[in-house]
């Protein structure tokens, strides 16, 4: 058997929920293979969000008929309102009923008991891969086709060329990108760049003009009396 490996795939850190210990033996031993973290199993419900608060949760693997009160729909349910984990559910039933319930929960997959682990292992995967997709979208904002900027070291991007800024400038595009409503005062500026200085007019306009020499392409707009803001519509 061929088993799917791949470093670049993002580690996830999963909770198996499954009363029955040796088939939860056996999907960690795959996970583990895998290279992802099992950071706990759980035969109950309870057990399981006691773990999730505890140590967190990248992926839910859940069997449906489960030891205590609650089944593994309803604790994926639980478990999703404290995080936003990938879900899969493996049981022994497949009846309608029991489909239309695990229809309500957003999951990844539905396996079947007795499953093979090329199954497991090729959905798991799918969601690494889908996971580090979205955490590199998210760390990376598009500004506009031209203009890239990454969160995690602070750094602007002009066609994938980092952009040398100062501290101060660093400051003013942060105000620009954290704006809720898309303007940012003149005073705002002053508060965030120059910290509470009083500064005059010139000294914010040489800022903006040094700025526009670095990147002249950048979607910076004068809202006359106002501020500035992030051209959307160029």
């Amino acid at each position: 058997m061929k088993t799917i490996t791949n470093r670049r795939i993002m580690k996830l850190k999963t909770v198996i929920v499954e009363d029955e210990k040796n088939v939860a033996v056996h999907i960690r031993s795959i996970l583990r293979r895998l290279g992802h973290e099992v950071v706990g199993m759980a035969a109950d419900g309870q057990t399981a969000l006691q773990l999730v608060r505890k140590k967190g949760c990248d992926l839910l693997i859940a069997d449906i008929r489960i030891d205590g009160e609650t089944d593994g729909i309803v604790t994926a349910k639980n478990i999703r309102r404290l995080c936003e984990c990938s879900v899969v559910f493996i049981t022994a039933h497949r009846d309608t009923e029991t489909l239309e319930r695990a229809a309500d929960v957003e999951h990844e997959g539905y396996l079947v008991k007795p499953f093979r682990e090329e199954e497991l292992e090729t959905i798991v995967s799918l969601i690494a891969i889908r996971s580090k997709k979205r955490r590199i979208s998210n760390r990376m904002l598009a500004i506009d086709d031209v203009y890239t900027y990454c969160r995690d070291c602070e750094t602007l991007f002009q066609n994938r060329e980092r952009v040398n800024l100062t501290e101060k400038e660093r400051r003013f595009l942060l105000a620009l990108l954290e704006a809720k409503d898309g303007l940012v005062p003149h005073e705002y500026l002053t508060e965030t760049v120059w910290n509470g200085e009083n500064i005059d007019p010139n000294t914010r306009r040489q800022l903006i003009h040094r700025f526009k020499r670095k990147v002249p392409f950048f979607p910076l707009k004068l809202v006359k009396g106002f501020g500035y803001q992030i051209d959307m519509e160029r």
